[in-house]
């Protein structure tokens, strides 16, 4: 472990190559999600709006109505965006790219 001693978690196999911060980048499986809602701003009027996610595994983007949200890299812990300006009245989207594996897969 790069002069840090030995690793403390002895007994955990790690899913990939032990080869920090790197990830394997032929093979990082990643998944692709999208949600519709809809809003009537005027219930937003005055109010701030914010995604948030409990916990990702690893690493993900964010996107709302086809404008970049955010990034998390943490190892499936809670991320919140603020997304007010992003929203519209009506129909909304939000996508988030989800990658398996990122230097967070180490922590």
């Amino acid at each position: 472990c790069a002069g840090h001693g030995l690793p403390i978690y002895t007994n955990f196999i790690y899913p990939i190559p032990l080869d920090p911060p790197y990830v394997p980048k032929d093979d990082n499986p990643t998944g692709c999600y999208r949600h519709s809602f809809s809003l009537d701003l005027q219930v937003m009027e005055g109010k701030r709006a914010f995604l948030t996610f409990e916990g990702v595994g690893s690493a993900f983007y964010v996107w709302l109505n086809g404008h970049y949200a955010g990034f998390s890299k943490d190892s499936r812990l809670p991320a919140e965006f603020e997304v007010t300006s992003l929203l519209q009245d009506g129909a909304n989207t939000v996508a988030v790219q989800v990658m398996r594996w990122s230097d967070a897969t180490y922590l």
